[in-house]
């Protein structure tokens, strides 16, 4: 369990209350869909229905100690990404493809493997980059560049010609593709 779901064990049994019973005070009258939206924020901090505004309210848990269960609750899903993280290129497309076409080969298209870099300098591995994505460029004709997630926190975007146009120094999930149709959006494990 991370530190949210004990937080919200705790002032559960704290207020005597069922699992049940909060998925109702959340607002929820299907309770297995209440009970489900619960787990899914507790567990991956996705909140689609607004749970981080009303379970602190609903189970009086102070906002101070409810920021510092739902921060080490993102300390320990960054954890398990960063250990899961390999470095990778995406290809960035020119321009958008069909939704279907999206779904279904987005994922296999626009991710190119990339060869061992240990013991490069920093020029050496960009060099290594470039070069990957231009011997791949007649396979990604489509492209207008690509992302190199370096490390779990770095990421360098690099124009078709291989020039760094931008450096983020923040995380972003290398293999997920968003679909949005009618304004919903479908979420990565559906796609890849």
């Amino acid at each position: 369990m991370n530190t949210l779901t004990v937080l919200v064990t705790k002032y559960l049994s704290k207020n005597n209350l069922s699992r049940n019973q909060l998925a109702q005070l959340l607002g929820y009258s299907n309770i297995s869909k209440g009970l489900r939206n619960l787990d899914q924020y507790c567990l991956t901090l996705l909140d689609k229905n607004q749970i981080a505004l009303k379970l602190p309210k609903v189970l009086n848990i102070s906002k101070p100690e409810f920021k510092r269960a739902v921060l080490g609750a993102q300390l320990e899903l960054d954890a398990k990404a960063r250990s899961k993280f390999k470095k990778s290129l995406q290809v960035i497309p020119k321009k958008r493809s069909s939704p279907i076409f999206a779904v279904a080969m987005f994922p296999q298209i626009l991710n190119i493997e990339i060869p061992a870099l240990s013991g490069c300098s920093f020029d050496q591995e960009i060099k290594l980059i470039i070069q990957t994505y231009k011997d791949h460029q007649q396979i990604y004709s489509n492209g207008k560049g690509f992302r190199y997630f370096r490390t779990f926190d770095e990421t360098l975007v690099f124009n078709d010609q291989g020039e760094i146009v931008e450096h983020i120094n923040s995380h972003i999930e290398p293999n997920s593709v968003t679909l949005t149709i009618k304004g919903k959006t479908i979420p990565p494990t559906l796609i890849g």
